[in-house]
């Protein structure tokens, strides 16, 4: 299958990102569907949460939608 060189690199966390510490370690962080309500102030805020939790060189991927 496709995911089996990753699968066993791959770990899925759920938490209220909000309010719960972020796991360390990890090399990439993904939002998926998570700023869109947040407002401007929330944003930042998570995003300098997120930084603190990521090595060096980590990536920050967001999938979000846009209204228009």
């Amino acid at each position: 299958p496709i995911w089996a060189d990753v699968r066993d690199r791959l770990r899925h966390v759920a938490a209220d990102l909000r309010t719960e510490p972020l796991p360390k370690g990890a090399d990439a962080v993904l939002l998926s569907h998570v700023i869109h309500g947040m407002g401007e102030k929330g944003v930042k805020k998570l995003f300098r949460k997120i930084a603190r939790a990521l090595p060096p060189g980590g990536l920050l991927i967001v999938r979000e939608f846009l209204l228009g």
